[in-house]
């Protein structure tokens, strides 16, 4: 894809946002239908909220086993 692919997109989106849509608002009526339908959480949402809470637990323990510098 090209930058010249993108031109249009970003044309409509721009006038869009000119005359004054709230992009926001489309957001939310999406997530919020997403999440009555049981749509919004799937299992690669769970797989990688577990990964990166495996990963920041293990630089914790990481960081309380290092050796500590004395200053002085």
């Amino acid at each position: 894809m090209t930058r010249e692919d993108d031109e249009p997109l970003v044309d409509e989106l721009l006038a869009s946002l000119r005359a004054g849509a709230d992009f926001r608002d489309a957001k939310v009526r999406r997530l919020r239908a997403a999440i009555r339908a049981s749509a919004y959480e799937n299992h690669l949402k769970l797989e990688i909220a577990c990964d990166r809470l495996i990963a920041e637990l293990l630089e914790l323990e990481r960081s309380a086993q290092a050796p500590r510098k004395r200053g002085g």
